[in-house]
Protein backbone atom coordinates (compact mmCIF):
# COMPACT_ATOMS: atom_id res chain seq x y z
CA UNK A 1 0.00 0.00 0.00
CA UNK A 2 1.23 3.46 -1.20
CA UNK A 3 -0.66 5.75 1.17
CA UNK A 4 -4.30 6.16 -0.45
CA UNK A 5 -3.26 4.37 -3.37
CA UNK A 6 -2.91 0.34 -3.26
CA UNK A 7 -0.09 -0.98 -5.02
CA UNK A 8 0.19 -4.01 -6.57
CA UNK A 9 4.03 -6.10 -6.87
CA UNK A 10 5.16 -9.13 -7.55
CA UNK A 11 7.55 -10.05 -4.53
CA UNK A 12 10.23 -13.09 -3.73
CA UNK A 13 10.10 -13.82 0.57
CA UNK A 14 12.55 -15.66 1.59
CA UNK A 15 14.53 -16.72 4.67
CA UNK A 16 18.07 -15.59 5.33
CA UNK A 17 20.29 -18.54 4.42
CA UNK A 18 21.91 -20.95 6.28
CA UNK A 19 25.06 -20.32 8.55
CA UNK A 20 27.64 -22.75 8.35
CA UNK A 21 27.91 -22.38 12.56
CA UNK A 22 25.18 -25.13 12.88
CA UNK A 23 27.78 -27.50 11.11
CA UNK A 24 29.15 -28.01 14.90
CA UNK A 25 27.41 -30.65 16.63
CA UNK A 26 26.33 -30.24 20.52
CA UNK A 27 24.51 -27.88 22.03
CA UNK A 28 22.15 -25.03 20.32
CA UNK A 29 24.28 -22.41 19.07
CA UNK A 30 22.86 -18.88 18.21
CA UNK A 31 23.99 -17.90 14.35
CA UNK A 32 25.57 -14.70 13.19
CA UNK A 33 24.14 -14.33 9.49
CA UNK A 34 20.67 -15.59 7.80
CA UNK A 35 18.79 -14.95 11.02
CA UNK A 36 15.80 -12.99 8.46
CA UNK A 37 13.06 -12.87 6.16
CA UNK A 38 13.00 -11.11 3.26
CA UNK A 39 10.39 -9.74 0.67
CA UNK A 40 11.88 -8.55 -1.88
CA UNK A 41 10.27 -6.75 -5.42
CA UNK A 42 11.12 -9.28 -8.21
CA UNK A 43 11.43 -6.99 -11.13
CA UNK A 44 14.09 -4.62 -9.12
CA UNK A 45 15.43 -6.73 -6.19
CA UNK A 46 15.04 -4.11 -3.98
CA UNK A 47 14.42 -4.64 -0.82
CA UNK A 48 11.20 -3.69 0.41
CA UNK A 49 10.30 -5.26 4.17
CA UNK A 50 12.16 -7.46 6.39
CA UNK A 51 11.95 -9.36 9.94
CA UNK A 52 15.12 -10.08 11.77
CA UNK A 53 16.39 -9.70 15.84
CA UNK A 54 18.46 -6.47 14.14
CA UNK A 55 16.80 -3.35 15.66
CA UNK A 56 16.97 -1.96 12.07
CA UNK A 57 14.72 -4.58 10.56
CA UNK A 58 11.08 -3.43 10.02
CA UNK A 59 9.61 -5.93 12.08
CA UNK A 60 12.12 -6.45 15.35
CA UNK A 61 11.78 -9.83 16.38
CA UNK A 62 14.52 -10.50 19.39
CA UNK A 63 13.89 -14.30 19.62
CA UNK A 64 15.29 -14.87 15.57
CA UNK A 65 19.01 -15.70 16.84
CA UNK A 66 19.19 -18.55 14.45
CA UNK A 67 19.75 -18.78 10.27
CA UNK A 68 16.89 -19.78 8.20
CA UNK A 69 17.57 -22.27 5.28
CA UNK A 70 14.48 -23.31 4.77
CA UNK A 71 11.75 -21.55 2.08
CA UNK A 72 9.33 -19.66 4.00
CA UNK A 73 5.87 -21.02 3.39
CA UNK A 74 3.37 -18.57 1.79
CA UNK A 75 -0.59 -18.70 2.60
CA UNK A 76 -3.60 -16.67 0.76
CA UNK A 77 -6.17 -17.13 3.60
CA UNK A 78 -8.48 -15.27 2.25
CA UNK A 79 -8.51 -16.41 -1.63
CA UNK A 80 -8.08 -12.93 -2.99
CA UNK A 81 -5.06 -13.34 -4.57
CA UNK A 82 -2.37 -11.76 -2.07
CA UNK A 83 -0.27 -13.07 0.73
CA UNK A 84 -2.02 -13.33 3.56
CA UNK A 85 -0.09 -15.48 6.25
CA UNK A 86 3.90 -16.74 5.96
CA UNK A 87 5.10 -19.67 8.47
CA UNK A 88 8.83 -20.94 8.32
CA UNK A 89 10.97 -22.92 10.89
CA UNK A 90 14.69 -22.18 11.71
CA UNK A 91 17.63 -23.94 13.14
CA UNK A 92 16.80 -23.26 16.26
CA UNK A 93 14.15 -25.39 16.85
CA UNK A 94 11.62 -22.18 16.55
CA UNK A 95 8.56 -21.77 13.86
CA UNK A 96 7.46 -18.05 13.13
CA UNK A 97 4.28 -17.07 11.73
CA UNK A 98 3.98 -13.18 10.23
CA UNK A 99 0.68 -11.57 8.84
CA UNK A 100 0.50 -9.63 5.99
CA UNK A 101 -1.40 -6.17 6.09
CA UNK A 102 -2.37 -6.20 2.45
CA UNK A 103 -5.37 -3.56 2.91
CA UNK A 104 -4.51 -0.94 5.53
CA UNK A 105 -0.64 -0.72 5.56
CA UNK A 106 0.72 2.46 4.51
CA UNK A 107 4.33 0.82 3.61
CA UNK A 108 7.04 -1.57 4.90
CA UNK A 109 6.68 -0.01 9.08
CA UNK A 110 3.40 -1.24 9.42
CA UNK A 111 2.90 -4.03 6.55
CA UNK A 112 3.19 -6.82 8.51
CA UNK A 113 2.87 -8.35 12.47
CA UNK A 114 3.64 -11.78 14.07
CA UNK A 115 6.03 -14.09 16.02
CA UNK A 116 7.21 -16.82 17.67
CA UNK A 117 4.31 -19.32 17.14
CA UNK A 118 6.14 -22.26 18.65
CA UNK A 119 9.32 -23.31 20.13
CA UNK A 120 10.32 -27.38 20.40
CA UNK A 121 14.23 -26.95 21.09
CA UNK A 122 16.09 -27.48 24.38
CA UNK A 123 19.42 -26.67 25.73
CA UNK A 124 21.72 -29.85 24.89
CA UNK A 125 22.43 -31.85 22.05
CA UNK A 126 19.66 -34.28 22.48
CA UNK A 127 17.02 -31.58 22.16
CA UNK A 128 18.51 -29.72 19.83
CA UNK A 129 16.33 -29.59 16.29
CA UNK A 130 16.60 -27.68 13.40
CA UNK A 131 14.40 -26.95 10.55
CA UNK A 132 15.91 -27.33 7.22
CA UNK A 133 12.69 -27.36 5.27
CA UNK A 134 9.50 -25.65 5.14
CA UNK A 135 6.79 -26.70 6.88
CA UNK A 136 3.51 -27.66 5.13
CA UNK A 137 0.01 -26.01 5.68
CA UNK A 138 -3.63 -27.48 5.61
CA UNK A 139 -6.87 -25.94 6.18
CA UNK A 140 -8.73 -28.78 8.00
CA UNK A 141 -12.26 -29.65 8.97
CA UNK A 142 -12.42 -29.32 12.55
CA UNK A 143 -16.08 -30.24 14.61
CA UNK A 144 -16.43 -26.33 15.30
CA UNK A 145 -15.39 -24.97 11.55
CA UNK A 146 -11.74 -25.22 9.84
CA UNK A 147 -8.50 -24.68 11.41
CA UNK A 148 -5.16 -24.47 9.87
CA UNK A 149 -2.64 -26.98 10.70
CA UNK A 150 1.71 -26.78 10.32
CA UNK A 151 3.23 -29.98 9.78
CA UNK A 152 7.15 -29.64 10.07
CA UNK A 153 10.25 -31.85 10.86
CA UNK A 154 13.28 -31.50 12.24
CA UNK A 155 16.44 -32.99 11.36
CA UNK A 156 20.00 -32.53 10.92
CA UNK A 157 21.05 -32.27 7.28
CA UNK A 158 24.98 -31.88 8.32
CA UNK A 159 25.26 -34.82 10.48
CA UNK A 160 21.98 -37.50 8.97
CA UNK A 161 23.41 -40.16 10.90
CA UNK A 162 23.86 -38.37 14.21
CA UNK A 163 22.15 -40.77 16.62
CA UNK A 164 22.12 -38.16 19.68
CA UNK A 165 19.71 -35.33 18.70
CA UNK A 166 15.93 -36.79 19.23
CA UNK A 167 14.52 -35.32 16.01
CA UNK A 168 10.83 -34.89 15.63
CA UNK A 169 7.48 -34.40 13.31
CA UNK A 170 5.12 -31.79 14.79
CA UNK A 171 2.04 -30.51 13.37
CA UNK A 172 0.57 -27.72 15.28
CA UNK A 173 -3.14 -26.52 14.80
Amino acid sequence: HNGSVLEERNVLIFGGGYDTNQDTAGAPLADTIGRAIYIVDAATGQRLWWASSDTTANLVLSAMTNSIPADVKVIDINMDGYADRLYVGDMGGRIWRIDLDNLTNTGAANLATGGLLATVNGVDEENNRRFYYSPDVALVQTTTGYALTISIGSGYREHPLNKVTEDRFYMIR
